[in-house]
């Protein structure tokens, strides 16, 4: 697994010193949570503090407290990370990625208040180097579809200790269009995969429930926030407009137009999820 394609951009403006990018993307790279999602249009400030409200939402449903050991995974720059050492004491942190250049950037933002500790690791998500149930929460926030989801959620429940949970987001279709996500291959459209990178947005709440119980996994809780994430798709089409590669540009635009589609048409939501480890 390699890191997706968009990434490489992100690194690139953020290293040509692109205010506008580094105001929307240089902390965290996901959708963003508009508490009011009418309010147009989106700056690329408005946009930076969408992304860090979705990322507090996350950690809302995680049940975060003091004192404890959390696994990001897929860390990106290290937004969710940084937001943890920002607002709680003696924790152990540790940031997860398949990427050494999003890890020297995370490691750049996130500077450990005392008493707490960051550490960060470049592995596959599914092969995690780290001792069994020694974690008590593990985020997972918008890249979930790059993975091996059963192998994943597997080497999750592992690590976790019993009762500790797994928070994610991820786009779920609705059971009723599962069938038609995958009969038009919307993950693997050439738009998509060039845009996006290798993604697999067929997971149905049911099946990710079936899979995650056979993983020792429960879940527990689950919010659609779709509605509150649309204004996403405006500003990310606005950010190619000044692309030099006008094919990459376009086979972007096209991919976010398709989720976007899928979206407001209801064949997809924006979900947010938490799963946690039974007892023995």
């Amino acid at each position: 697994m390699s890191a997706p394609p968009y990434f490489n951009r992100l690194l690139q403006q953020l290293a040509n010193d692109d205010s506008r990018i580094r105001a929307a993307f240089g902390k965290h790279v996901h959708w963003g949570y508009f508490a009011d999602p009418g309010h147009t249009p989106v700056t690329a400030d408005d946009y930076g503090r969408a992304a860090e409200a979705l990322c507090l939402k996350m950690i809302e449903m995680a049940d975060v407290s003091d004192g404890q050991k959390i696994l990001d995974v897929g860390c990106g720059f290290g937004g969710t990370l940084s937001c943890l050492n920002a607002r709680y004491s003696q924790l152990e942190l540790i940031g997860v990625n398949i990427d050494p250049e999003q890890l020297q950037q995370a490691a750049r933002l996130v500077r450990p208040r005392p008493g707490n500790n960051v550490y960060f690791m470049a592995a596959d998500a599914a092969e995690l180097v780290l001792a069994d149930e020694t974690i008590d929460l593990a985020l997972c926030v918008e890249s979930i579809f790059h993975f091996d989801r059963p192998r994943f959620l597997a080497e999750i429940s592992r690590v976790l200790r019993p009762g500790g949970s797994l928070t994610i987001s991820d786009f779920v279709p609705d059971q009723r269009a599962t069938e038609f996500i995958e009969g038009i291959h919307l993950s693997a459209a050439e738009a998509v995969r060039s845009a996006y990178g290798s993604i697999d947005i067929s997971w149905s709440l049911q099946r990710y429930q079936e899979v995650a119980n056979s993983c020792n996994l429960c879940l527990t809780h689950g919010v659609d926030i779709s509605s509150h994430t649309l204004p996403t798709y405006e500003f990310l089409r606005e950010c190619v407009q000044s692309w030099e590669d006008t094919v990459e540009a376009k086979d972007f635009q096209r991919a976010t137009n398709l989720l976007e589609w899928a979206t407001r048409r209801q064949l997809v939501a924006y979900q947010l999820m938490r799963f946690e480890k039974k007892s023995p």
